[in-house]
């Protein structure tokens, strides 16, 4: 994460000797002439944002999305221009504050160039609900080896083989596995699961669900697979691979960090717990992409006898190996629909 953004800091040393039991608060700048502001509660102290507005039906039906990182509120008052509706996102557990700043980030760049409170309120429900999920399956646990393991793959596959070949915003955009899509990565022609193994022959991957590898419905889809040996003394590491993405990255734009960083922190990694991740590094042995179709080890959900469900399954990499594809190959496909 941008280890500097936290916008509270500055309203922290604002405070009165004796604050008053309510909301401290500073506008946030953005292109739009919303009513958004970093706040910190009394006597709680804990940050905060509150969205300004004016009375409408839609803010008495939305949902109220408290869970174990934050709480939702919408409140009413009477104000000098009369009556006012208060939207607040409240920081629910101090732990989870580096998460609740990227979650302002991108609300922030959510709400900057929006027209109006209608469109504000059906993007800030999108947001809360995508963080919802993550606070559900959250553990505090640290990322287990094999998530670790999992996430190198698809910031290597990122790094390596999408930055290379699209514009940063789309590469960023195709990063859908966090969000809970069946592939790692999505563009207009082509979806790409991203698998990796250890160098322990046979080579297999597990395959999570049905649909991760189910092409019946899909433009084009592509399994890359990434062989490699765990080793301390890797010259890969997991936490490099994460600093170096975000220099390289925040070149083009400090929004390309943030957007970066939500779907990041979306996998379950957070920076507080990067020390716990040092020791995880790798030497790459191989990789390969292989194009997913009639004749690929897989199954589809129509392959599945009635009453079948919740099926996960593993494949052989050597059984993948007609279904290669080539560099040129996989570049096609993968800027086919940037040009049509």
């Amino acid at each position: 994460m941008n280890q500097h953004f936290d916008p509270w800091a500055a309203l922290e040393t604002d405070i009165p000797e004796k604050p008053d039991d309510g909301y401290l608060r500073r506008r946030m700048h953005l292109k739009s002439s919303l009513d958004v502001f970093f706040a910190l509660s009394f006597p709680e102290r804990m940050p905060a944002i509150l969205l300004e507005m004016s009375p409408s039906f839609i803010y008495e039906q939305m949902e109220i999305f408290d869970c174990r990182g934050f709480q939702f509120k919408v409140l009413s008052w009477d104000s000098a221009n009369g009556k006012r509706i208060l939207l607040l996102l409240l920081l629910a557990d101090r732990q989870f504050r580096d998460v609740f700043a990227i979650m302002t980030e991108e609300i922030r760049l959510a709400l900057d160039n929006v027209s109006g409170e209608r469109i504000a309120v059906l993007r800030l429900t999108k947001i809360l609900h995508h963080w919802r999920e993550f606070f559900y399956r959250y553990s505090d646990s640290p990322l287990t080896k094999e998530e670790q393991q999992g996430l190198f793959g698809e910031l290597w596959f990122f790094k390596n083989e999408l930055l290379s070949r699209l514009t940063t915003q789309i590469a960023i955009s195709a990063w859908t596995g966090p969000d809970g899509a069946h592939q790692d990565f999505q563009t207009a022609s082509v979806a790409i699961e991203v698998k990796t193994s250890r160098m322990l022959p046979p080579e297999t991957v597990t395959i999570a669900n049905i649909l991760q590898l189910d092409y019946t419905s899909l433009p084009a889809l592509l399994l890359y697979h990434l062989s490699l040996d765990p080793r301390q003394d890797g010259e890969y590491g997991l936490v490099d691979m994460i600093q170096d993405l975000r220099l390289s990255l925040g070149k083009d734009h400090s929004a390309c960090v943030t957007e970066f960083n939500i779907r990041l922190f979306r996998t379950g990694y957070r920076d507080a717990d990067a020390l716990k991740y040092s020791t995880t590094r790798f030497k790459i042995r191989h990789s390969d992409i292989y194009r997913v179709g009639p004749g690929f080890p897989c199954l589809r959900e129509r392959d599945l006898p009635l009453g079948v469900g919740n099926v996960s399954y593993s494949i052989a990499i050597a059984a993948c190996f007609d279904h290669k594809i080539t560099d040129d190959e996989f570049e096609t496909l993968l800027n086919r629909g940037h040009h049509e």
